[in-house]
């Protein structure tokens, strides 16, 4: 995360793992990435992961709220090693992992295009309409705020599928930077992105309403098989 020179936002941890021949787990690591389907789904889960848990306004928040539940510890801790508690707080080391998560995707975006070849870094913004009576699936992750927006090689397809809440159905896809996905279906298996996507995925209901039925368990009757 940082406080090592060795493990900058800049660093590249691809080099040692195709620099080592011996460790197995390297040996499995570069076998594993010359089967096709693994590495589109190793591309797409990266991607997906950063853009949503490991982003800066995701990340940050974590770290802050472990780096305050420490403090009454790092409090006793510095005063028992004679250690400056406000450097602590403000010091080299907590600033390093926080520049650390504001500046690592960029740079491990960088060093996966050049060593794997999976192309440009484009930019595709979801929506469902009406708003909030649907969501997409991308990949492994499921979007449900409107005009949500992530970054995706363009040489690794991705995979949309649009999911109705119930009492809706899906009635198609509108795009202006991709007019032929009116044509497809719910799920998209295989999608190459363009430069600047934007897809929107169109729900319907006959009644406008949508259907918040509950079934509510008002008795059980458990010696009914006695």
């Amino acid at each position: 995360m940082g406080m090592y020179s060795d493990n900058r936002p800049q660093s590249n941890p691809l080099e040692s793992i195709h620099n080592d021949s011996l460790s197995y787990l390297a040996i499995f690591y570069k076998e594993l990435l010359n089967n096709d389907v693994f590495n589109r789904q190793y591309a797409n889960r990266f991607a997906d992961l950063m853009n949503t848990i490991f982003l800066e306004s995701e990340y940050l928040p974590i770290f802050d709220k472990l780096k305050n539940e420490m403090q009454i510890e790092m409090y006793r801790h510095c005063d028992r090693w004679n250690m400056s508690y406000n450097g602590w707080l403000s010091g080299s080391n907590t600033s390093r992992i926080s520049d650390f998560i504001k500046e690592r995707s960029p740079y491990m975006r960088s060093f996966l295009r050049e060593r794997y070849q999976w192309g440009a870094n484009d930019t595709l913004v979801l929506s469902v309409s009406p708003e909030g009576k649907g969501r997409i699936k991308l990949n492994t992750i499921t979007i449900t705020d409107n005009n949500w927006q992530g970054l995706y090689f363009d040489s690794i397809p991705v995979a949309i599928e649009a999911i109705p809440n119930p009492g809706f159905e899906f009635v198609g896809w509108e795009s202006p930077t991709s007019p032929s996905l009116a044509d497809s279906g719910r799920i998209i298996h295989t999608y190459y992105l363009k430069s600047f996507d934007n897809i929107k995925a169109l729900f319907y209901s006959p009644s406008g309403i949508e259907d918040t039925l509950d079934i509510a368990i008002t008795e059980f009757n458990y010696r009914e098989w006695e």
